[in-house]
């Protein structure tokens, strides 16, 4: 009851509240593969490191020591000392590392009033950051110069650190680019056009490719798993999953 009405400045991702929610109904709290992936080559970016066996683990972490006893973790990179939004933008503690704006969204190069209006950014806020990602295709990994911002100094950005903090900027550039080396393309954004791109995924037995290994994936059965969806509302319109339902043989 003491917590109502506070606010916690922690650096979290949404990808924290399965993780947490799960902690709280008291059910696992991670989904580890059973193999691990291989490491990431930088020389070969297009790898599938993660085979038929294998998959990312859960990126997010249990919140709720942090949450319910605020004064006892002080520190907000407690939760992630790196948290990677993109392949453009990882935040560590104050610091956040921008590489250039995403590829797959409207381009702004400036900076939004309290009007809600854009505004283009003066010539002393010109920041090499501010040009638009290539495509996926084109390079899987950061692209540009990145720029360092101080959130605590600086919320609104304008003030490019990156020359100042040379190490800071190549440790946390560093990060960002081994967590690209490290995704999992379902979409296939990134591969298309690349000779001997591998990221596809696992071979299902229908010959398609995907996210989940068929070994791992569970039992098939659309119209058991619609009927076990419904009891939830989940008939009809949505997509729920249809592999591995509980109780669907």
């Amino acid at each position: 009851s003491q917590l109502r009405g506070t606010n916690n400045s922690m650096n979290v991702h949404l990808a924290d509240w399965h993780p947490t929610l799960s902690a709280l109904a008291g059910a696992p709290t991670t989904d580890d593969p059973p193999v691990p992936p291989a490491t990431p080559d930088p020389s070969r970016p297009y790898a599938n490191i993660y085979g038929e066996q294998s998959y990312p683990a859960l990126d997010g972490v249990n919140l709720w020591p942090i949450l319910s006893d605020p004064a006892a973790h002080s520190n907000i990179s407690e939760a992630h000392p790196m948290l990677v939004l993109s392949k453009e933008v990882l935040i560590a503690g104050r610091w956040k590392l921008l590489v250039s704006q995403p590829h797959f969204k409207t381009q702004q190069p400036g900076w939004k009033g309290t009007d809600g209006q854009w505004r283009d950014p003066s010539p002393n806020e010109t920041v090499p950051c501010q040009h638009q990602d290539v495509d996926p295709s084109v390079s899987l990994l950061p692209v540009g110069q990145p720029c360092l911002f101080d959130l605590r100094q600086d919320p609104g950005e304008h003030l490019d650190l990156a020359s100042q903090q040379p190490e800071l900027v190549q440790r946390l550039w560093a990060a960002l680019n081994l967590s690209a080396l490290g995704q999992r393309d379902c979409s296939g954004w990134s591969y298309k056009g690349v000779p001997g791109g591998e990221i596809p995924g696992p071979m299902q037995p229908d010959g398609t490719t995907a996210c989940s290994p068929a070994a791992l994936i569970g039992t098939c059965n659309k119209s058991c798993a619609e009927r076990h969806w419904a009891q939830y509302g989940q008939g009809g319109g949505g997509t729920p999953p249809e592999c591995g339902v509980a109780g669907c043989v």
